[in-house]
């Protein structure tokens, strides 16, 4: 078995909140030792029936009651959604991993307001930023017809769910954790373009003043604070071959598709202050050519790191046998990068997990990233596969 991957068997106690009584009441009981003892063993420390329940952190300026300071801090970020959540199952998930923060790299869907409106209503602190497929679809496709018929923008309608939570061009800063968070360029599909509607929705009308806003955002967080910028699409400079973590995949020559003024910006900021953590999504882990699978993460020589979160599609089914299990994954390797889907529904009936990948961070300094898939039934929550990325990420 690969010393990155650790199988993890047993209930553990489900987290539901209060409209699910009778899961909640199933799930009650004390960890029997033998799971107490594989649990110890984890990368990360995942009982929550062990663990005391994460106060709700809130962003700055919201004038509701903090958490207390902890040394530890939990981060849970999701991925590339593209249709695939569950109000109910992804709660219930979280409250397995108890995560003080909760980040998403945006698409969402195809500007699909019922997932980003069930997303806002999350019972945890949380940052997001739009993505390609929130924002824009080319003239003539169903989506951008369905769009134009609609009384207010769904770009808008989006932001105005998401409120503060959707940081891009902004920081959002979470004093009790001190951590800021800063958002990247949103809608970004990559390469050396942006869309000329970037403008009237979010300010800026091309690559320097993209840049600038960034920086500026980053450059006012607290000094003491983590910094960690959120993108929808990482920035240029981390490799050009095809499996790269943001190499163009649809072309085995490869090419780097990361974003100029995201580069930009992290180069003027690490002039004043460290960069420690850019996370994102877009380039989806899966190949377009299904060849292998691409590098999800960098480690700069700077120390900085630069983590891909896009798992697409975050939901696969599996099978009774841990060997015999079938990623959704495979089905979408070769679809076009930019063509319009929607993830279908798996039947309640086929046991199916879900993708997190998660920060551990000890005193404002990183410890561990891992990559995990969460099994949810009716009456439990469980790990099923978990992947450690960091430290065991290469540098470059």
């Amino acid at each position: 078995m690969n010393s990155g991957k650790r199988w993890i068997v047993g209930r553990l106690e489900d987290g539901a909140r209060a409209n699910k009584p009778r899961a909640r009441a199933r799930a009650r009981g004390r960890a029997n030792p033998r799971l107490r003892q594989i649990l110890s063993s984890c990368l990360f420390c995942f009982a929550p029936n062990e663990r005391p329940v994460r106060e709700r952190e809130t962003p700055s300026g919201s004038g509701m009651a903090m958490a207390a300071c902890r040394a530890t801090t939990r981060l849970a970020i999701v991925g590339d959604v593209h249709d695939a959540w569950d109000p109910v199952v992804d709660a219930r998930a979280l409250d397995l991993l108890q995560p003080d923060l909760v980040l998403f790299t945006g698409d969402f869907g195809n500007k699909n307001v019922d997932v980003v409106s069930s997303i806002s209503t999350l019972n945890f602190p949380k940052a997001a930023i739009l993505g390609n497929h929130d924002c824009w679809f080319p003239s003539g496709s169903p989506e951008h017809t369905r769009s134009c018929n609609l009384e207010r923008d769904p770009i808008q309608v989006q932001l105005d769910l998401l409120g503060n939570s959707h940081v891009g061009y902004k920081r959002l800063d979470f004093p009790q954790l001190k951590i800021s968070v800063v958002g990247g360029r949103p809608g970004s599909w990559g390469g050396l373009h942006m869309h000329n509607k970037t403008k009237r929705f979010f300010g800026a009308s091309n690559m320097d003043q993209s840049s600038d806003l960034i920086s500026k955002a980053a450059l006012g967080a607290p000094e003491d604070n983590f910094l960690l910028l959120l993108a929808h699409n990482g920035p240029t400079g981390l490799g050009s071959k095809y499996n790269d973590i943001c190499g163009k995949d649809w072309d085995l020559r490869g090419g780097d598709h990361g974003d100029r003024d995201l580069r930009n910006a992290i180069s003027q900021v690490k002039k004043k202050r460290k960069v420690p953590l850019v996370v994102f999504g877009h380039m989806h882990k899966g190949l377009q050519f299904g060849v292998s699978e691409r590098n999800m993460i960098v480690v700069g020589e700077d120390k900085s790191v630069y983590l891909n979160a896009a798992v697409v599609p975050r939901i696969r089914k599996v099978s009774s046998s841990n060997a015999d299990e079938v990623s959704l994954e495979t089905q979408l390797a070769n679809s076009n990068l930019y063509e319009c889907y929607e993830a279908e529904p798996l039947p309640s009936e086929i046991p199916s997990e879900r993708n997190f990948t998660l920060v551990e961070m000890e005193d404002g300094e990183l410890k561990k990233i891992s990559e995990v898939w969460i099994k949810v039934d009716e009456s439990q929550a469980s790990i099923g596969e978990e992947t450690q990325l960091y430290p065991r990420a290469r540098t470059v």
